[in-house]
This record gives C-alpha cells, structure tokens and sequence, in this order.
C-alpha cells in the first residue's frame, strides 16, 4: 500500500509516498514564491499553487512501485483563500505572514474584545486571522467579499481544488469562530467581530477525524491519479507534525523550530482566564486541545545573527563546544521579529536585545546565547500552560542541528525526542489519513523517534539557574 502526503507550505509544496510501515518511497517538491504587493502584504497565486501540487504529485508518481491509494493534505493555518460558487479564485491568498490587518487587530484589544473572543474562543486575535482579514476585505475590498462563496484556510482551499467539497477540518476550524466547547460556529461571536456579512462564506465543519472526499475528473487530470481516489484533509501543518511525533495524552508536547519557534502541549482542560495568547486548537477527541503558542523569532533569529557574527550553520556546533552554558555571560531576549512578540503574551512594540556583552566577548558566545535564548523560550512557552510536560518532540528545520538538540535537552531537564524525518508534518498527515480511512496501521513504527537526546546532568543543573534568570528578564520585558 502507498499513502501519499503533501505539505503545502507558502515557498514549496512537497509531496511523499510512503509505505504501510511508514518508510518513504519517494518524494517531490515544486517551488512557489509569495507576492509583497504592498509594503506588510503577503499573497500566492491560487492558481499557480493549485498547478503546482499537480506538478509535484505527477513528478512524483513515476517513483513508485504501485499506484497510492489515499491522499492526505495538510499546510500552515490562518490566511485566507476565497473561491466564487464556480469554484475559482476571488483574488490572490493571503498568506499567515500578512500584516495588512494589524489595525483592526490593535482596535479589538483596545476595546476588549480580543480579550471576550478569548474567552469564547480561546485564542489571540493577531492580524493573520481570518477574523482580522475578513474585516479588512470588508472596509478595503467589499467587491472581493460579495464575489466570494467560500472562504478557506489553505488546506482546504486545496482539498475543494481536488475534490470540489467546501468544508474544513476541526484544527483549522478552531479560530476564529468556533466555540471550543461544543464545537460549532459561535453565532454570538460572529456579531461580537461585527462579520455576519462573511457568515454565509464559512465552509462546514467536517466529522472529528474528517472525511474521505472522492478526486474529481478535474483534481484527477491535475495530478494524474485516478477520479474517484480517496482524498482527506488533515490537521494544519503543525498539529500535523504533533501526530507524527507520537502525540498520546495529556503533557505530551511539541517544539517545531522553524522560521518561528511553535510550541504545543496536548491538554484535558480549557483554561481561558489568563491573558489572550496562543491559541487552544480541538483535536477529534472532544475532550482533547492542544494548547499552542508562536513565537516570533524561530530560525529567523539564527538567520539574521549567524552572518552577522561571521558563524556559518555548518560550523554552529563547534560554535556551541567552544563556550559554555550561559555563553560567558552573555544573554539574549529573542523577540526580534518586526511583529514584536506573540507568546506568551502578545506585545507588538516589544523587541529583542542582547546583554551582558563585554569587549571580551566572542562571537561564540553571541551564537550560543541565541541558541540558549531560543531554547529558554521554549521551555517558558510549554510552561505557561500551566501543564507539565510529558513526552517532549522536536521537529522542524532545528531539529537537524545535534548541538542545539543537545542544548534543548539540557535546558528544559527532560529526554528530547527528535521526530521522524523528513517530511513530518506530511508523514502526520497520512497518519490522520489512516486513522479516517480505519486502515490499520502501526502507530510506534509510524511516529518513532529519530533519537533520543539525553540532558547532561550537571548542565542542566546550570540552565535551570539561567531560566529562572531568562525567566525575570522576559516578564520584566512583556509587563513593560
């Protein structure tokens, strides 16, 4: 049996075959580049990303011993993709990385709804919503909205490309207008944002493990697959990588080191008193959410010191041997993104810094200290659930870096699980695919880790004296 997995991320779509044990057969990937229209905009093409996860999954085809017989998709949440009753595209994505929103964002939480949509809804309104985005099409481009007939998250936007059903699954559904609780659309808290115009735009919400919808004549002649196959919509690219990582119970938790540092912690209890941050994502178990916070600065933050000090990604691990834990003093508050920081609380003025630098320091203690800052980051967001970690995953691009996951390791004290690579996020994709379909499959095999990294005693033992301290500076620096 051959399952096929496609991770439709904004700069490539990739799809992977894999076996019933789990093994890849094969894989393909095609490239696209987003738009910057205007200066904090950020769109694809609708049709050109459509056109090229038929190029990858046709590329990929050749390479396999026998024809898949299940398709499972999965990409970032947030943005939005409108479709007109035909079916085609209104106007360009808009991408999560979009900013055009941010003044309708700052004017709820100056008016207190962010803080009321939490309590409902239990997530942050940050700009890259589609409550955010909908009220800007509403004031700045009504005729895109009147236009519209469906709005979709990217995933979902795919799946109607491929099969024609408008729906989305229950991550994806899970902000912003959803009660959690029951599951449903809100009705009140669509007036609360003032989008009843948009109501009718909201796709239905499909079963709790989603639905297996059948490839059209025309997603068939798009992929070269056979009309008919079997297609499901997985959960969103990161709650996907939590499955593939072997997400089971309460505790258990993920870091995904991308361009953004992601955290999730699988939780038994909405807790929607404290600060609006993060969100609470359903899983298909009614009693089951993961609570998720996004930092800001994840690789971008590497990306933007490493060529500034001179220090290469080839040569990071022997940047982090040559100094010790806590960089020789120097320390490093990671909120760099031009967004300011989101998790966990939101504070779009706040912005990184580095202390405690002297004319002895070196350019080895600069990079470690960024790499400390990432990881005590980590432990601060999975803290602020309030649960205590179980079972905890590293995926992502960061989880290739043996010295940062030894680092991690060290300052969070427990066992470090490295995911299975590559191609997580698709491979947990095809694991919601299976669990859909009721093919029987074997869940150890399927989510074992890569490795296994084990904390250094003695070093843990001297971040958890530098957490406390990390832990100070970054209160003081969210509070101010």
């Amino acid at each position: 049996m051959i399952l096929l997995g496609v991770d439709a991320g904004t700069n490539a779509i990739r799809a992977t075959a894999f076996d019933r044990a789990g093994a890849i057969v094969a894989a393909a990937a095609k490239s696209i580049e987003p738009s910057r229209p205007e200066p904090g905009w950020v769109e694809l093409d609708q049709d050109v990303v459509v056109k090229a996860l038929g190029q990858a999954i046709r590329e990929l085809l050749p390479k396999l011993p026998e024809p898949p017989e299940l398709l499972c998709l999965t990409a970032p949440t947030d943005g939005l993709w409108l479709v007109d009753a035909r079916g085609e595209p209104v106007r360009p994505a808009v991408l999560p990385a979009d900013r055009r929103a941010v003044p309708f964002s700052r004017e709820w939480e100056l008016h207190g709804i962010g803080n009321a949509v939490y309590r409902r809804a239990g997530y942050a309104l940050l700009p890259q919503t589609q409550a955010a985005i909908y009220r800007w099409l509403l004031e700045h481009e009504p005729a895109s909205v009147d236009r519209a007939a469906t709005g979709f998250s990217s995933k979902d936007a795919l799946l109607h490309a491929l099969t024609g059903a408008r729906t989305t699954d229950i991550t994806d559904a899970s902000a912003p207008f959803l009660d959690i609780r029951s599951r449903t659309y809100d009705e009140e808290l669509i007036d609360l944002l003032r989008l009843r115009p948009v109501r009718h735009l909201l796709p239905e919400i499909d079963t709790p493990n989603g639905s297996l919808w059948p490839l059209s004549d025309a997603g068939a002649e798009l992929t070269g697959l056979p009309s008919g196959m079997a297609v499901h919509a997985s959960p969103f690219d990161s709650i996907a990588a939590g499955l593939a990582a072997g997400f089971q119970g309460k505790g258990d938790a993920f870091i995904l080191l991308g361009p953004q540092l992601v955290t999730g912690i699988q939780i038994e209890r909405l807790e929607l008193a404290g600060e609006p941050t993060g969100r609470n994502v359903c899983l298909p178990r009614y009693d089951r959410w993961v609570r998720m916070l996004t930092s800001g600065s994840g690789m971008t933050l590497l990306d933007w010191l490493l060529p500034l000090i001179g220090v290469t990604y080839t040569g990071l691990d022997a940047a982090l041997a040559r100094t010790p834990a806590g960089s020789n003093g120097v320390r490093i508050l990671p909120s760099f993104a031009t967004t300011g920081e989101t998790a966990p609380a939101v504070r779009p003025d706040v912005r990184g810094s580095i202390l405690g630098l002297t004319t002895e320091s070196s350019k080895d203690d600069l990079a470690r200290a960024a790499c400390e800052a990432l990881a005590l980051q980590a432990r601060y967001t999975l803290a602020s659930s309030g649960v205590a970690p179980g079972v905890v995953t590293l995926t992502g691009g960061g989880s290739r870096a043996p010295a940062f996951r030894q680092l991690l390791a060290d300052v969070l004290g427990l066992p470090l699980h490295i995911a299975p690579q590559p191609e997580t996020a698709a491979r947990g994709a095809v694991i919601a695919g299976m669990i859909a379909a009721g093919i029987e499959y074997d869940h150890v095999a399927w989510t074992a880790p890569s490795a296994e990294i084990q904390p250094v005693p003695a070093t843990s033992e001297r971040y958890q004296e530098l957490y406390a301290q990390f832990a100070t500076d970054q209160l003081a620096a969210l509070s101010s």
